[in-house]
């Protein structure tokens, strides 16, 4: 096997990267390509490394252009719904384009304590726990049989009031 030249390997590369853009599985490219350059699967995988560098080089340069032309594209709807006196289109679009500049907060909530979201909806969170151990007592006890369970644990979870944490305030 002779070692391919600089301008084979960046075919390869290319025609690699239009098989993975494409959507074909990974193991489709190392056996066609194994097949057809006549190479090991290790050469292969070689390939698709530097492939894969390529659509992120080409993706990471394009990407203020591709925000560029998302907006544009939404103050084009924005404008045609305004035409068209479509306010939820065009409402849509103007908060789709927010997003796109960050204005929004992040709606990803991170919980590393059980305690968080008691404490956003300003809820002591101790007293929350303490009242769903009660909840859960009072629906597991042995006099509380079936049709009077159910009622005894609506009456209990309509019962159940949380107090608010007042250190926060």
């Amino acid at each position: 096997m002779t070692k391919s030249t600089r301008l084979e390997t960046d075919t390869r590369v290319e025609t690699v990267r239009q098989f993975i853009l494409r959507g074909d599985e990974t193991s489709d490219i190392v056996r066609a390509a194994a097949e057809t350059w006549g190479i090991k699967d290790r050469q292969a995988w070689y390939y698709i490394e530097k492939a894969r560098e390529k659509i992120k080089e080409l993706t990471e340069l394009a990407r203020p252009y591709l925000i560029a032309e998302h907006i544009a594209i939404r103050r084009d709807i924005r404008m045609r719904a305004q035409k068209a006196n479509n306010l939820y289109a065009e409402l849509a679009a103007a908060q789709d384009e927010a997003k796109l500049f960050g204005l929004y907060p992040s709606e990803k909530i991170e919980l590393t304590d059980w305690r968080a979201p008691f404490l956003a909806l300003g809820l002591d969170p101790d007293a929350a726990r303490r009242k769903l151990v009660d909840i859960e007592v009072k629906l597991l006890e042995p006099s509380a049989t079936l049709p009077h369970a159910q009622q005894q644990g609506s009456a209990a979870l309509q019962s159940a009031e949380i107090p608010h944490d007042t250190s926060q305030s």
